[in-house]
């Protein structure tokens, strides 16, 4: 509980949601995967479980950097959509 957990090609995402509930409501989850319509299915299941720590991205595994979030994520301060939906492209 409270960790930051990487998944890398976390498509199609039951693995995903089993993290975010392991990490609660402290941790969260940072998802990527580089085929668009895979993350689309991890979206689903995100949204079907209203898991409101786990973030999608959009990218290349071998090369995806990003920190963790800060404490909690925007949309669990603000009461938003229970998933960030960010797609980010591999850097050329």
């Amino acid at each position: 509980p409270g960790e930051h957990v990487l998944d890398v090609c976390c498509a199609p995402g039951a693995k995903l949601c089993m993290l975010a509930e392991a990490v609660g409501p402290a941790g969260t989850v940072t998802g990527v995967d580089i085929a668009q319509h895979r993350l689309a299915a991890c979206r689903t299941l995100c949204t079907k479980y209203a898991l409101d720590n786990a973030r999608l991205f959009l990218g290349d595994g071998s090369t995806f950097s990003l920190p963790p979030p800060p404490q909690q994520l925007p949309q669990q301060q603000q009461g938003g959509a229970p998933v960030a939906e960010v797609d980010v492209q591999p850097a050329v």
